[in-house]
């Protein structure tokens, strides 16, 4: 039932996107794509993940019957859980406030670092890693690549 529900939401979501980048002015002076094409790209992968999502929650009704085993069955949430979730979508909140405070790169590598902390506390150095070598990834590709203008925050650059 958890994944017909993040279907409806992913469905409602797409549709909203696509509403909106449809209210994206054309501009008369722009490249031959215009602003609206790498936006309708995203709305095709998010379309793409909710028919994926579809096929398998269709997969597992036509595979689900009384004698199958309980091995595929979702653990139910723990009070543990439930905590984890709420104080990463804290964390997230908390990235949003300071990413134009700290810049991209600092708040990035913090939210990320974090939240892997969170979920897989014996492997920091692997968080810290991740953390570090993923807003560096997004930077260069985003600001150097592509010339997205990103938050430089309390760094020089």
């Amino acid at each position: 039932m958890s994944n017909v529900i993040v279907l409806m939401a992913v469905i409602a979501c797409t549709a909203a996107y696509v509403l909106l980048t449809a209210a994206i002015p054309a501009l008369s002076v722009s490249d031959p794509l215009g602003p609206k094409a790498f936006p309708y790209v995203i709305a095709m992968g998010m379309a793409a993940s909710a028919l994926l999502l579809l096929v398998e929650i269709l997969r597992q009704k036509g595979s689900s019957s009384d004698d199958a085993p309980a091995e595929g069955k979702e653990a139910p949430l723990t009070a543990a859980g439930k905590g984890k979730l709420l104080l990463a979508a804290l964390m997230f909140g908390l990235y949003i406030v300071l990413l134009e405070r700290l810049g991209f790169l600092v708040a990035t590598a913090l939210f990320l670092f974090s939240c892997s902390s969170l979920l897989n506390r014996s492997r920091l150095a692997v968080n810290l890693c991740v953390a570090v070598g993923v807003p560096l990834g997004l930077y260069l590709l985003l600001a150097t690549f592509l010339g997205v203008p990103l938050p430089s925050g309390i760094l020089p650059f």
